[in-house]
């Protein structure tokens, strides 16, 4: 068995040898694998990914997690994997324990730095600061599986609404920063309309001046439903 423990939006490549009750590899030649995630185990598929076979004869085969699947899967879970032969045969092997830990709950500066490298200039302890305080503004109403991405894309906007990464570069404002006050937005597919610079009106202090904020907004949509006013 292989009991793996995950956090949220990482990814994974989870590599498994198939073997007999005598511990001989299962001769996988000409075979299919499907990797399932369930909330018990041999329960139904919360999320099926092809398995790709790397070595047929010693039964051994991986199976690639992106980090939208570990985000969909926040909590624990029981993976397996269904083995169908040239025959038609099928076997199905229990493989363990999967947890999947909320990133929210783990985010660091340098989780933070991998996700968006634009800000790899900026210290850690400015990035870490402004994940804890976007941190408290991501509460319980947020569906669980958006609430890490929410969190950086808000840290993000911080950032850049401070001139970052440009600031700590010694340059000027922040590369994700838009000029240009808003006409016209929907929220969802981020559907944006600028006016030219310097025009009186609209929200350029706001979530839209920046790409960060702006995916923010479109992801408070989809986790909350309904209509998000600016």
């Amino acid at each position: 068995m292989a009991d793996i423990s995950i956090i949220a939006g990482d990814s994974r490549i989870i590599n498994v040898q198939a073997k007999n009750e005598d511990g001989t590899p299962i001769n996988l030649t000409g075979a299919t694998i499907t990797w399932k995630a369930a909330a018990a185990p041999y329960g139904t598929a919360l999320i099926s990914k092809a398995g790709s076979i790397t070595d047929a004869t010693g039964g051994v085969f991986k199976v690639t997690l992106t980090p939208g699947d570990t985000s969909a899967l926040v909590g624990n879970f029981y993976h397996s994997a269904q083995i169908t032969f040239p025959d038609s045969s099928v076997s199905t092997l229990f493989l363990g324990a999967l947890a999947i830990s909320p990133l929210t709950n783990a985010l660091s500066a340098e989780m933070f730095k991998a996700r968006y490298p634009e800000f790899a200039p900026v210290s850690d302890a400015l990035i870490s600061l402004v994940l804890g305080e976007s941190s408290s503004v991501i509460g319980d109403g947020w569906l669980q599986r958006d609430r890490a991405q929410a969190q950086m894309l808000l840290a993000a906007h911080k950032l850049a609404m401070e001139g970052e990464p440009q600031r700590s570069k010694g340059g000027g404002v922040g590369g994700g920063t838009i000029s240009g006050a808003v006409k016209r937005m929907k929220v969802g597919d981020v559907e944006v309309e600028y006016a030219g610079v310097g025009g009186a009106a609209g929200i350029t202090g706001g979530y839209a001046s920046s790409v960060y904020g702006q995916r923010y907004l479109a992801l408070m949509r989809l986790s909350f439903g309904g209509v998000v006013a600016v």
